[in-house]
């Protein structure tokens, strides 16, 4: 038996999201806007992290890569 707040939610690179999901997007693009969005990330697994979030937030999102304390 399934909670009531469950559901399922996706995301396919250059296709979308799935509309229960759809009003974070916008919400997270209207953030970006507003103040420059800043998000840390691990040095070490950084990967395509930069491109991803200017690609969905807009070049204001800051992305800045931080050092980690190896664990």
């Amino acid at each position: 038996m399934c909670c009531a707040d469950c559901f399922a939610a996706w995301g396919y690179v250059g296709h979308g999201v799935s509309p229960n999901v759809q009003h974070w997007v916008d919400e997270a693009k209207a953030m970006a806007t507003r103040n420059s969005t800043r998000i840390i990330v691990s040095r070490s697994h950084a990967g395509h992290v930069k491109e991803v979030v200017e690609a969905s937030l807009g070049s204001d999102a800051n992305v800045e890569p931080a050092g980690g304390a190896g664990l």
